[in-house]
């Protein structure tokens, strides 16, 4: 508990220094707040005032708090990370009640924290013999010399994270911004909704067969086997991103999944038409899983783009993301059950099914029909164009090469870490088990932060800054003695893995033309499969000359020349990218537009009385202003004349409805929300199908910050606060500008 509070105080700290507003609290509504408050009152009364009590009773009481702070959670299910503190909770629900209402402690962790194993009285936590749900219990500690010592579950680790959460996004910090709106605003693309159930049914089919395979070879072979088939399953993928490229950008694509999926789930199928299918078999069907996997991947990433605006590809590149993590978690349980009570077969039967169930959904998915005509190039001639286009596209040859270099870095590591945990930590082969959920669980977080992330942070910056946190943990986790401190790196490699996924994935999407968009994400998963094979077989002779702590401080390493070579790379694309400005005072870097945009016309002032601004007749793309106040417009319009725009204003909603019948779609829309009617003129601006995806910044009074909150739920992309400082303005259009607009790109000639 002590710990508990001395975090929470260390968030509310925190709030003013990411400029968020604690004054922001009083104007926020709990509800059921009496159950919270009980539920620590009797906490307080059975661990202070009756701790001799009954034991039995005082576990019952002791579960009975943590309903009632359910209900609480519940009550405010619609607060921004709460679903968070939520988990924790439940996490720590579950290890009490299967242990009679006491946390099970790890004896170690017990130890360490210097707590006494001679108790005489009822306590929350305690050493049990032959504990249930062990790894959900408190297994972390702080050393004794430290202070405030205690041991810790998962279970708090993820109370603390939800605290954090919801405290800043209720104060409006910069540090947690909101991205959730992006995730509910894709339930309106029934298209991206169809895939993506595909995917999460096919992919909990998947890790649910995988386990039955790696379950029943390992009663009847050796590691040679299990590393003989995962290179069956690897080694034709590499072959077919490179190879099989051309055919996602010349056949149709929904009609390639579905062809994907049948002939995967007859693969599966034919298991069943055997008593017990030999190692050949099982080596063939992993074969043809990793031939038609490594075709039906990049067609989904590369689909994206024509089922979703391009301001919402990160949310749903964040989505699919999050289901594959939790199919890592619930499929292996799920083929664990099947195998140990139905045998093989029944898990068989699950995988090919879903398959099956994955080709219904996506057959219902309306994708453009790929234009190749007679006289388009051959299958050959496409594969040399793409390759062609990489070789001199920067962005994607400094992305794959990034790519590679993680892979490369990941496949040292991955093969170690049993090893590791059993002689560097000295812990029991189950411990893997822990250190692989805590990965897990970070790339499950990651996943949901990164549209919130991207918000502040571009592409590029998002996908080195990434690797790097992954390098450093890695680098920390090689130096460790105990297991603790590994779970909570690996929670950071996790989440920056995730991220760092959803960055490189969104960068090709937004930056390649659709034209390519197959075969660059063909190539991306070829890069893969071939830097992981590489990666692996570098594994085991490394270990011999370094050991395994040497191994890992090489791989931790390489995750840091790939963060150096991904900065320097892609930041030398941006550079080579950005045109010249308009002439202004101080040479500022244009925001980065399309090569073949269409220039906008000049200023035009949709209000009665012009504006005297300075705007060269060429300018393009365009902006447009909704102020009110002439002075602010004044700032706003020449503010955005300096960013390379052609500005047109409007003075209220009437001009707004003139400006969306009248004039094409800008590249920015600024709006002031002092205005009357200003949010109903952001939510009718952010409906409007023409101007779908265009960013959207709003001006929000100095002394109403929290209504920033309220403008992100009405479609706001950023907001700044008046009275407008004209740097800050320009930056953030900048940003947003370099969000959402993809940069140009040179194509040889005859490609």
């Amino acid at each position: 508990m002590r710990l508990l509070l001395a975090f929470f105080g260390l968030c509310i700290a925190s709030v003013p220094l990411a400029r968020g507003r604690l004054s922001a609290l009083s104007h926020v509504h709990f509800r059921w707040t009496p159950a919270l408050i009980a539920a620590l009152v009797v906490q307080f009364l059975i661990l202070v005032v009756f701790p001799r009590a009954d034991p039995l009773v005082l576990g019952i009481v002791h579960v009975g708090t943590y309903a009632m702070a359910a209900a609480f959670l519940a009550a405010n299910r619609h607060i921004p990370g709460l679903w968070l503190v939520g988990l924790g909770g439940a996490m720590n629900l579950a290890a009490i009640t299967a242990n009679g209402g006491v946390m099970p402690a790890a004896a170690s962790a017990w130890a360490a924290a210097g707590r006494s194993l001679a108790v005489t009285k009822f306590t929350n936590s305690g050493v049990v013999e032959q504990p249930r749900l062990g790894f959900l219990g408190d297994i972390f500690a702080i050393p004794a010399p430290l202070p405030l010592a205690n041991v810790f579950s998962a279970g708090d680790v993820c109370l603390l994270l939800g605290a954090l959460v919801v405290l800043h996004r209720l104060c409006g910090s910069h540090l947690v911004p909101s991205g959730t709106r992006q995730f509910a605003s894709l339930r309106h693309h029934p298209g991206f909704l169809r895939l993506w159930s595909a995917q999460a049914v096919s992919n909990i089919g998947d890790w649910t067969y995988s386990l039955a395979v790696v379950a029943s070879v390992a009663e009847r072979g050796s590691a040679n086997v299990l590393a003989t088939l995962l290179v069956a399953q690897v080694a034709p993928a590499a072959v077919t991103g490179l190879l099989g490229g051309p055919l996602i950008d010349r056949l149709h694509r929904t009609r390639l999944m579905v062809a994907a999926d049948v002939f995967r789930a007859a693969a599966v199928a034919s298991l069943l038409l055997v008593g017990e299918p030999s190692l050949g078999h099982l080596y063939a069907v992993a074969a043809l899983l990793g031939l038609w996997g490594a075709v039906f991947q990049p067609t989904l990433h590369a689909s994206l783009p024509n089922l979703v605006p391009k301001r919402k590809l990160v949310a749903a590149n964040s989505v699919v993301a999050a289901t594959y993590h939790l199919a890592i978690v619930i499929g292996p349980v799920l083929g664990g059950v099947l195998f140990a009570n139905f045998g093989a077969a029944v898990a068989f039967g699950v995988n090919a099914a879903t398959f099956a169930v994955s080709a219904v959904l996506v057959a219902g998915v309306r994708l453009p029909r790929q234009r190749v005509g007679r006289d388009g190039p051959s299958p050959a001639r496409a594969l040399l164009d793409g390759l062609r286009y990489v070789a001199v596209t920067p962005l994607v040859r400094g992305i794959l090469a990034t790519l590679g270099l993680v892979v490369f870095a990941a496949a040292i590591r991955t093969p170690l870490e049993p090893l590791f945990i059993k002689d560097a930590l000295g812990r029991e082969p189950t411990a893997l088990g822990l250190v692989g959920g805590a990965w897990g669980f970070g790339m499950l977080i990651g996943s949901v932060a990164a549209p919130a992330a991207a918000r502040r942070w571009s592409r590029e910056r998002l996908l080195w800054l990434s690797i790097a946190i992954v390098g450093l943990s890695v680098l920390a986790a090689s130096q460790a003695r105990l297991l603790s401190p590994v779970v909570a790196f690996w929670l950071f490699a996790g989440a920056g893995n995730a991220m760092g996924t959803i960055a490189y994935e969104t960068l090709l999407q937004e930056r390649t033309p659709d034209a390519f968009r197959g075969r660059v994400m063909a190539g991306s998963e070829a890069v893969i499969a071939m830097a992981f094979l590489i990666g692996a077989s570098f594994a085991g002779p490394l270990y011999d000359q370094v050991g395994l702590r040497g191994s890992y401080v090489v791989s931790g390493v390489t995750f840091l020349m790939a963060a150096v070579a991904g900065r320097f790379m892609l930041l030398g694309y941006r550079r080579r990218n950005v045109a010249p400005p308009p002439a202004v005072s101080a040479p500022v870097p244009a925001p980065v537009v399309p090569a073949d945009a269409v220039p906008t016309p000049p200023v035009v002032d949709v209000a009665p009385a012009p504006l005297p601004l300075d705007v060269s007749a060429d300018a393009s793309p365009s902006a447009l202003a909704v102020v009110g106040d002439l002075d602010t417009a004044k700032l706003v319009c020449a503010t955005l004349a300096e960013a390379g725009l052609a500005v047109d204003r409007a003075a209220d909603a009437d001009d707004v409805a003139f400006a969306m019948a009248n004039l094409p779609a800008p590249a920015i829309v600024v709006l002031d929300l002092t205005l009357p009617d200003g949010l109903a003129m952001l939510r009718t601006v952010r409906s409007t199908p023409s101007w779908d995806g265009l960013p959207i910044l709003v001006l929000v009074p100095a002394d109403a910050e929290d209504q920033a909150t309220l403008c992100y739920d009405a479609g706001a992309d950023d907001f700044v606060l008046r009275p407008v400082r004209r740097d800050e303005l320009l930056a953030r259009t900048r940003r947003l500008l370099a969000l959402v607009a993809p940069a140009p790109f040179d194509v040889p000639a005859g490609v």
